[in-house]
């Protein structure tokens, strides 16, 4: 008897009950009363005429969490602001995001430019996007 693909079979359904026990814990990260942001500040920006509420990303380690394993709108906030200490080219993507976004490339207050980020679950693949100049902020919106 080949014993292969019952092992084959028995390793791909330990990584979809991983993939699904992790989707569960991250679902219920973000859904019980607890906020998900308890160390970040809120600040309300106006973007083309409209008001948001946004979740400052100012260290290193909030740049790099982003808006991951967020599964939608959320009522407390509209998206988050990434702020940089100085201008650079900058690049995000949606690895670990499930929800579409809209990106706005900041310089200063000025938008100059602004790109779209599909989610993966959309994509279906990494997609990357990228300042059309060096700036030092960065808003991503739902």
């Amino acid at each position: 008897m080949n014993r292969r693909p019952l092992i084959l079979m028995s390793i791909g359904m330990g990584i979809l009950l991983l993939i699904g026990i992790s989707a569960l814990y991250f679902q219920q990260k973000s859904s019980n009363n607890q906020p998900l942001w308890p160390d970040y500040t809120i600040e309300e920006r106006m973007i083309e005429g409209k008001n948001y509420k946004l979740i400052k990303a100012q260290t290193p380690q909030q740049w790099e969490k982003g808006l991951m394993f967020v599964r939608g709108k959320q009522n407390e906030y509209d998206g988050m602001i990434f702020s940089f200490p100085k201008k650079e080219q900058r690049t995000f993507w949606n690895k670990n995001t499930f929800v579409d976004l809209h990106i706005y490339w900041m310089d200063g207050e000025a938008v100059v430019g602004k790109d779209v980020l599909p989610s993966i679950v959309s994509s279906g693949t990494i997609v990357t996007v990228a300042s059309p100049q060096p700036v030092n902020g960065v808003i991503e919106l739902f």
